[in-house]
């Protein structure tokens, strides 16, 4: 349903409904403070007078129907055009798969379990959200969506991994791309940039431009609701280089381009009761050398916090987070891979504080985590398992710190050290495995593994919007194996890139 109103004054910060006289919405006009754009045919002018708002209307059938239809959709696809053994589910397998006994560990790859399986959990999540579902209310929809896929869109058992990185990571990845995509869309826009504006939209989150598509709000033209225009937002591009290399037998070295899209949402030292109303994201794309596409995520989405500190110089939060992260690296040339890490499904608490100078020209920041990770992914040093897996899942606790120290308008120097810590103790030795019938069940080979990262950051400041990096980052891996010998392996990486604010 469309609310309009009619004979709006300009410089209202409040509309009132002319039927009901209650307050409708308030409205920023950060995006109509460009006088180009007030000038320009193809915006909205601030002395129109309609003006259209869509409400955040909650449609929970329309919402369970889509995401009965996308999981169709995607099974018949898979089924028929792409001719998938694992889609061609029969009702056996069917009434195998809602036997709560038939749980297991699968053996898919790395980039599968655990960034394409949150991927598809984001678009579960994101087709609840674009319905006007909160978040609690879409994390239900995610669960929901993946459990339909385990119990009748595969030939396969349910994979105990599967639903949690699909749901855990679906969340993060979930909420992220509505907030972005929601930054990114100017419904005041006409023409042809109004076009090229939605398409960018749709390519963070397809299910909500599907949505928009259908409420008619993709083309009407209208100012942009206040919660799409208040929250502090910074999007940064880099491109560079990078050289990444093995400290073992087989000195593996190689380099490739990169690029790096990186985003800051909310104020970090505000009170935050709704989930995500802060995170810090990032994305890398690589290309060459046999490596994967997409070669790292990082999410750090604020669940709840509370500012214990707030005084002219220096601020301080306490809060609860929930943590993302995938870095990956295809090894080359028979070597070893330089690193392989997921924290898939991650939460904790988290201190973070920042100090001034009296002049506010330089500032310290220093935020300290500790986590509870319920699903991880390391590389395995042993492949004559009977899985052939590269990598062993499992659980633990990450602890981390990360130091920034800015100079205004000259440079940044950060420093994060990160540590993960994973147990693996369902291995392909027991017994499970030899039942009849019984698909292998494992999370890997037994044993713990330990991980430092260790990444300097140097950022100078050409002007205010372009900037120069050199980074680094030094994996220290400790591999304890219940049945094989203890694996230790150092690798290096580095590069530099030229960063534009966007």
């Amino acid at each position: 349903m469309l609310w309009c109103v009619s004979d709006v004054v300009s410089d209202a910060a409040t509309l009132y409904s002319t039927v009901a006289n209650e307050p409708v919405a308030v409205i920023s006009d950060t995006l109509f403070s460009d006088t180009e754009n007030l000038a320009s045919r193809d915006v909205l002018s601030a002395t129109e007078d309609t003006l259209c708002l869509f409400p955040r209307k909650k449609r929970p059938w329309r919402a369970a129907a889509q995401l009965v239809g996308f999981n169709a959709s995607l099974q018949l696809f898979d089924r028929f055009v792409l001719k998938g053994a694992y889609a061609q589910s029969t009702i056996h397998d069917i009434r195998r798969n809602l036997k709560l006994t038939n749980w297991f560990w699968d053996s898919d790859v790395f980039y599968t379990n655990l960034v394409e399986h949150p991927y598809h959990g984001s678009l579960h999540y994101n087709i609840a959200r674009s319905n006007g579902m909160n978040f609690l209310e879409s994390t239900g929809y995610t669960i929901g969506g993946d459990l339909l896929w385990e119990f009748f869109g595969e030939t396969e058992m349910p994979s105990v991994n599967d639903l949690i990185s699909t749901a855990a990571g679906g969340i993060a990845i979930g909420e992220v791309t509505h907030r972005v995509a929601r930054q990114v869309y100017r419904p005041q826009w006409r023409g042809f940039r109004r076009v090229m504006n939605e398409l960018l939209g749709a390519a963070f989150n397809p299910m909500g431009a599907l949505n928009r598509v259908l409420t008619g709000e993709a083309w009407t033209v209208a100012r942009p609701p206040a919660e799409d225009t208040a929250a502090d937002f910074e999007a940064t591009l880099s491109v560079g280089w990078r050289h990444i290399g093995v400290n073992d037998s087989t000195h593996t070295r190689f380099n490739t381009p990169y690029l790096y899209l990186h985003i800051l949402y909310g104020d970090p030292y505000e009170d935050n009761y709704k989930p995500y109303d802060y995170f810090d994201a990032g994305m890398a794309i690589t290309v060459g050398s046999g490596q994967k596409f997409v070669s790292r995520i990082h999410i750090l989405g604020e669940l709840y916090g509370r500012n214990i500190v707030d005084k002219p110089h220096f601020q301080a939060k306490a809060g609860l987070y929930q943590h993302f992260g995938y870095a990956y690296t295809n090894p080359v040339k028979g070597g070893s891979a330089a690193y392989q890490i997921s924290e898939a499904a991650s939460a904790g608490i988290g201190l973070m504080y920042k100090a001034y100078d009296t002049g506010g020209l330089c500032s310290f920041e220093q935020q300290l985590f500790f986590n509870g990770m319920g699903l991880g992914g390391m590389f395995s040093d042993y492949l004559d398992n009977p899985a052939r897996r590269n990598y062993n899942m499992g659980s633990g606790f990450t602890a981390k710190i990360h130091n920034t120290l800015t100079v205004s308008n000259l440079a940044t120097v950060r420093f994060d050290a990160d540590f993960y810590r994973m147990f693996t103790w369902l291995d392909y030795s027991m017994p499970v495995n030899s039942k009849p019938g019984q698909p292998l069940t494992a999370q890997g080979e037994a044993g713990n593994v330990s991980l430092w990262t260790l990444s300097p950051q140097l950022k100078i400041d050409i002007s205010k919007s372009i900037a120069v990096k050199g980074f680094g980052c030094w994996y220290v891996r400790r591999s304890n194996y219940k049945h094989y010998p203890n694996v230790h392996l150092n690798s290096l990486e580095c590069g530099m890139g030229v960063v534009c604010k966007i």
